[in-house]
């Protein structure tokens, strides 16, 4: 199936690994121009290394995407690189494992802003570049986390719930512009993170989903690079989740 994504603009942000580095790629894939962001230089560049054979444009651009002032900049470079972005991987953030209660509101800041305030500085910016007669896209990633919260994850959880009404708002505003919003809420994902998880407790990670298996990351990579395609044009403001039917049954044990 020719998703019709060759020569397309797409900007993923935090793609220096994991997830976001798996979507950068399968972008590449399908013939996508991409360009390539991180906070730490040495995952963009080992990005950038990997994308750059494939036979498309790959753009590194350094900076976080949660300080307005370094997201101007990003969009400058790209800007003068491409005059446009077509698609906007919203995929940077981080979480913060503790206590609510434990929890300094300097942290609390610190996952808002990376989470939320950096998609709202994104997509502000890529929204001046966007063209309709290119389709643009966005696309925001959720987490199972703002479906159903996970005791310690408290501000990670909030952030998360508030990306999926975002997005909603998002599609529900910039749809009569031309500009189509939805997102994607991964389950467990076989990431960095959760390896480290799976060393101390790999079956509890499992127990709730029916495949007894985690997802891999190009299994989310590919739902992600489809509902940003035209074939996809009329999924809007929805959060697809692609958790491996975690919500699918409740586990007896757990009753």
């Amino acid at each position: 199936m020719n998703l019709g994504l060759s020569e397309k603009v797409v900007f993923v942000t935090g793609s220096g690994k994991g997830i976001g580095k798996e979507i950068a790629r399968k972008f590449a894939e399908e013939g996508s121009n991409i360009i390539i962001n991180d906070v730490n230089s040495t995952n963009l560049e080992q990005c950038y290394k990997e994308l750059s054979t494939y036979p498309v444009e790959v753009f590194p651009v350094l900076g976080n995407v949660a300080k307005e002032e370094e997201v101007s900049i990003m969009f400058e470079k790209i800007e003068r690189k491409f005059q446009r972005v077509d698609i906007l991987i919203n995929n940077a953030g981080v979480l913060i494992n503790k206590p609510f209660l434990e929890m300094t509101l300097k942290e609390w800041h610190h996952v808002i802003l990376n989470n939320l305030d950096s998609i709202f500085l994104a997509s502000c910016e890529a929204v001046k570049l966007m063209k309709v007669e290119n389709n643009p896209v966005i696309i925001n990633a959720g987490s199972f986390g703002g479906i159903i919260p996970a005791n310690g994850y408290s501000v990670y959880n909030a952030s998360k719930a508030a990306i999926s009404n975002l997005t909603r708002t998002m599609a529900g505003e910039l749809s009569p512009k031309g500009i189509r919003v939805a997102g994607y809420i991964p389950g467990v994902v076989k990431t960095d993170i959760i390896k480290e998880m799976l060393e101390n407790e790999p079956e509890r990670l499992v127990a709730q989903i029916p495949f007894k298996r985690l997802a891999e990351v190009h299994e989310i990579a590919n739902v992600v690079v489809f509902i940003s395609s035209n074939i996809a044009g009329y999924i809007n403001g929805s959060m697809v989740e692609i958790s491996g039917g975690k919500l699918c049954v409740q586990n007896s044990a757990n009753y």
